[in-house]
């Protein structure tokens, strides 16, 4: 599947979710009042769970970024006294 297949796949896929979701929001067999509260439990969920999994991304981000800095310098330490040598 070619790149811009690909990218109208997602788009239209996205569009579909959407809809879904709307539809079972629109047929919904609680209240309205009811379905707002069920959402916004939903929602407040997932933000909450975005910012966990957003934290623990920082941090692997960060140590992930100190190991790479650790082993360039001691790439350029021994690169260094491989040069020393000659």
């Amino acid at each position: 599947m070619s790149d811009d297949r690909t990218g109208d796949f997602l788009v239209a896929f996205g569009i579909g979710a959407l809809v879904g979701a709307v539809g079972a929001l629109l047929l919904a067999p609680g209240s309205g009042d009811d379905t707002r509260r069920r959402v916004a439990e939903f929602s407040k969920g997932s933000a909450e769970k975005a910012k966990e999994g957003i934290s623990s991304a920082g941090q692997a981000l960060s140590e992930q970024g100190k190991r790479l800095q650790h082993a360039f310098e001691e790439g350029k330490s021994a690169y260094q006294k491989e040069a020393a040598r000659s």
